[in-house]
């Protein structure tokens, strides 16, 4: 409730879940000042202020502060997509990480590397004038899915 009164003028409704192992809430805002009309503005520098507003309010209450927000970051999250995707058992993405692991695990050279993807029906690109590694799923009806190894892993 007291995270909810940093939107100011504006209605919030608190909904609190205890169906996880953690209590947490969920905030829904208007986004439009009951007294002036004003829009709220919601980008990550707002985000910021609100996670400044979240973490003394934790101290306060002798709760856990998450790590620093900066928001000139680019989250390495994966997008709504994506995740709903990957809780499903469905994410692309998530069944390369498992072959690129696999393969790291019994391969000894780069071009040991390269022929275990590609029984996997992988493609990658990986030159020494990329500064990325390209993974390539192509698909039975010609299409093709490409990522980058800086979107999969958080270290290379």
């Amino acid at each position: 409730m007291e995270l909810a009164r940093g939107f100011g003028n504006c209605e919030v409704l608190v909904a609190a879940h205890i169906d996880r192992q953690h209590i947490h809430n969920h905030l829904v805002v208007c986004a439009y000042d009951l007294e002036s009309g004003i829009k709220l503005h919601n980008n990550k520098f707002f985000l910021g202020e609100l996670r400044e507003l979240s973490d003394k309010i934790c101290q306060a209450h002798g709760l856990e502060v998450l790590e620093k927000y900066d928001p000139r970051t680019k989250s390495s999250r994966p997008g709504p997509k994506e995740y709903r995707a990957a809780m499903n058992g469905n994410s692309w993405k998530i069944q390369l990480c498992v072959a690129i692991d696999h393969c790291m695990t019994r391969c000894k050279s780069k071009d040991e590397f390269l022929r275990e993807m590609k029984k996997l029906d992988y493609d990658v690109v990986w030159t020494p004038e990329r500064k990325y590694i390209t993974y390539i799923l192509r698909s039975e009806d010609g299409t093709e899915k490409r990522v980058r190894d800086i979107k999969l892993h958080e270290e290379k």
